[in-house]
């Protein structure tokens, strides 16, 4: 059972290590594949407390297809909320446009959401971009903030 064993994990080595290589390579590096990766941020300058909505991709296994969940996060008053993380796009560095097909803020009064604000569609232009990090390709990490003001109620 033992030998059974050893050879099962011998063979999993194996194709751990040499399955991201380059098969041209003279010297057979990992294959590098560019990626980049963004956080988005709302700074809330209103005196309300809101929420925000927007739609999630999210494959569902059950259908075999993609479907948008809608995800929720609470954005107090006069402060800065990380509202989403979009990571791992391979050959792109997602902008706001990429991410969200909306964004729907509502405020809270006795229980009952109203809403007090609609980003739709989503451009790039009132979103303030940030470079934290980038690689040779280009691509890396970005900051993005969407400051939401009390003339936008």
């Amino acid at each position: 059972m033992n030998r059974i064993q050893t050879g099962f994990f011998v063979i999993f080595l194996s194709l751990l290590f040499s399955g991201c290589k380059d098969p041209e390579s003279q010297t057979n590096e990992p294959i590098n594949e560019p990626a980049g990766g963004s956080y988005y941020y709302v700074k809330n300058e209103t005196d309300l407390d809101l929420y925000a909505q927007f739609p999630v991709p999210t494959y569902d296994s059950s259908i075999d297809k993609m479907i948008d969940i809608d995800s929720t996060v609470t954005i107090p008053r006069l402060v800065t909320t990380k509202l989403f993380e979009d990571l791992g796009n391979f050959g792109l560095n997602p902008m706001p446009t990429h991410t969200f097909k909306n964004i729907k803020f509502f405020k809270q009064t006795d229980g009952v959401k109203s809403l007090v604000f609609e980003i739709n569609p989503v451009k790039n232009d009132r979103w303030i971009s940030k470079i934290l990090s980038r690689e040779d390709s280009g691509y890396g990490l970005t900051e993005y903030q969407f400051v939401l003001r009390k003339e936008d109620l």
